[in-house]
């Protein structure tokens, strides 16, 4: 039998017994403080039972958030070492290609021994 019914049930006994005499005025005053004593005591669990639903509820909660928090982490730090790897790569393709070397000069033909100023050897012949 649920709190409320059973509340309104023992109240209009006491209203019956009141209308035909039956219930002094103490009496009815003790009997609203065992009705309320009662009402109390189940209010008390079901207070308790919602108190400790609620914690069971946060607990589980927490659990969910905490997984989905550390996801979130995990999918940032992916996020975060791709961009690394796109910039690392731009870069490279963004850096211009070493010029190539220039041709090496050729070798320089030697001088004339006019031009050396150094007098030709006579001809032996």
């Amino acid at each position: 039998m649920n709190m409320k019914k059973k509340a309104q049930e023992i109240a209009q006994e006491m209203i019956e017994k009141k209308k035909a005499g039956a219930m002094k005025k103490g009496t009815m005053f003790l009997a609203g403080l065992a009705v309320g004593v009662y009402v109390t005591q189940k209010w008390r669990t079901l207070a308790k039972d919602g108190i400790k639903l609620g914690m069971q509820a946060g607990q589980k909660l927490n659990e969910i958030s905490q997984q989905a928090r550390e996801e979130i982490e995990d999918m940032t730090a992916e996020a975060k070492a791709e961009l690394v790897e796109q910039a690392a790569q731009a870069e490279q393709a963004a850096k211009p290609e070493p010029a190539a070397k220039p041709a090496p000069r050729p070798a320089r033909a030697p001088k004339a021994a006019k031009d050396l100023d150094i007098e030709p050897k006579p001809d032996l012949h």
